[in-house]
């Protein structure tokens, strides 16, 4: 925090720790841990994620709808690994 503090200063040209606009410091530093952390979100999405067809949301009316379209989602991703076409290059 301390090295971010220095920053957000020397970019806003701030010498006085007093006359930071600190709603201004909160947008800065959101956005800052945003950028930091998009690439390790991504990283796992890569390994792990799943991806949900856009058509198929607006039909989640309800708790059992959502489970049920995640179910569908990874078991759709379990067949696509297990096919024989799986590991062949396309």
């Amino acid at each position: 925090l301390d090295a971010k503090w220095a920053e957000y200063k020397a970019l806003r040209g701030v010498t006085d720790d007093r006359t930071v606009d600190p709603d201004d410091f909160a947008v800065w530093g959101f956005e800052q841990l945003l950028a930091h952390r998009i690439p390790l979100y991504e990283a796992i999405a890569e390994r792990f994620g799943y991806v949900i067809d856009m058509e198929d949301v607006p039909g989640v009316k309800s708790e059992g709808d959502l489970l049920d379209l995640l179910a569908r989602t990874v078991d759709a991703d379990v067949a696509r690994r297990n096919s024989p076409s799986a590991g062949s290059a396309a």
